[in-house]
């Protein structure tokens, strides 16, 4: 188990922690209710796609996939941008004009050259791919 490993898996056994509650909320913000009440059911969703982002990332048989970008042109054009690490493709599509909507999530983290290349690439790579599977489980965006 690496440091990244640990960290997430500790985060969500002590996910009631008051330091892990602060930290979530920065990260994640809260919901006010109309009476400037925390609404815990939002906090509860949030643990729910931690839980699902880090279950997907150590189960035994991947069901997501690594591509790595190099050419920055066509689906990898995001890479061309400045610090980006890696992304997902995701969005709210219909197949015809009188289709309802359905949300898309593609199972592919395309990885960007600058993730193997900055000065905190290895601890970084974990983090990322956590961040990215977030997305590949929910509809939450950056």
């Amino acid at each position: 188990m690496n440091k990244t490993d640990l960290a997430i898996k500790n985060a969500y056994k002590n996910w009631g922690n008051k330091a892990n509650q602060k930290a979530f909320r920065k990260w994640f913000g809260t919901v006010k209710k109309a009476d400037g009440s925390i609404d815990t059911h939002d906090d509860e969703n949030v643990k729910i796609r931690f839980k699902h982002a880090m279950d997907m990332m150590f189960e035994k048989t991947r069901r997501w996939s690594i591509m790595c970008c190099k050419s920055g042109k066509g689906a990898c054009g995001s890479c061309g941008r400045r610090n980006v690490l890696a992304f997902v493709t995701k969005g709210w599509r219909a197949r015809c004009r009188d289709c309802p909507k359905t949300y898309n999530s593609n199972s592919n983290i395309r990885m960007c050259p600058f993730s193997f290349t900055h000065s905190r690439a290895k601890f970084a790579q974990g983090w990322t791919m956590f961040h990215e599977l977030v997305h590949i489980v929910s509809s939450v965006r950056d």
